[in-house]
């Protein structure tokens, strides 16, 4: 496998993090803003959601580099 290859699933592994980054940074931002009735997912849970997004495709990228051959990765 080449050098470039083996970086890949890292690469990958940023898109998620990236996106969840962006998730918790939209909800800060509109945490004052009323939902018009709805139920809005309270801050303290933004935490978990980023380990939780940042563990799951941290094993897929450690899979996907480690055993390119795996499908689960």
């Amino acid at each position: 496998m080449t050098r470039r290859a083996a970086g890949m699933p890292w690469v990958l592994y940023g898109l998620p993090v990236a996106t969840g980054a962006f998730a918790a940074m939209a909800m800060i931002a509109s945490s004052p803003a009323p939902l018009a009735g709805r139920d809005r997912p309270p801050i303290e849970f933004l935490p978990v959601l980023l380990v939780g997004i940042a563990a799951y495709a941290g094993v897929g990228a450690l899979v996907a580099a480690r055993r390119p051959e795996n499908p689960v990765g």
